[in-house]
């Protein structure tokens, strides 16, 4: 079990940093009808009315509309900790596809696919204890704002 962890975390990161370097050299160009189309999804929950104006989206255009939706919690969190937003943006795309509701088979919830303390992540055990005790639940894991700030 911890040889397949050892595998796959290079390969996340190894595919977020493919993802940020292939949107940084391919720029497509925007139609008309593009640069018209909302941001934001309505079926998905948007983020807070205080976020949205507050930031400029500065997001390549070539990432998915389900990450772009996400633009104003992604630019303000990389602006806070002094990260690259294409990198948040790439680790939502591969992590959650954008989707605030995702939940994986090992119980990461949200668009940052982040473990719980709760839930499935609960019966997690380390050598002191369950592996996930200092990490939020799984209700607040669900709110995007939150669960991008934490990721």
């Amino acid at each position: 079990m911890y040889g397949a962890r050892k595998a796959i975390f290079p390969g996340i990161i190894i595919g977020s940093l493919a993802i940020i370097f292939l949107t940084g050299m391919v720029a497509r160009p925007q139609t008309a009808a593009q640069a018209q189309t909302p941001l934001l999804n309505p079926a998905r929950p948007a983020p807070p009315a205080e976020m949205q104006d507050a930031i400029d989206c500065t997001l390549p255009v070539n990432f998915p509309s389900t990450v772009r939706q996400w633009c104003a919690i992604i630019e303000t969190s990389a602006l806070q900790n002094g990260l690259d937003p294409r990198l948040i943006a790439a680790v939502m795309l591969q992590e959650s596809q954008g989707d605030p509701q995702a939940v994986s088979r090992s119980g990461a919830i949200g668009l940052m696919q982040v473990m719980p303390r709760d839930g499935l992540a609960a019966s997690f055990m380390c050598i002191n204890g369950p592996c996930f005790a200092d990490r939020p639940s799984m209700q607040e894991l669900f709110h995007p704002q939150f669960n991008v700030f934490y990721g």
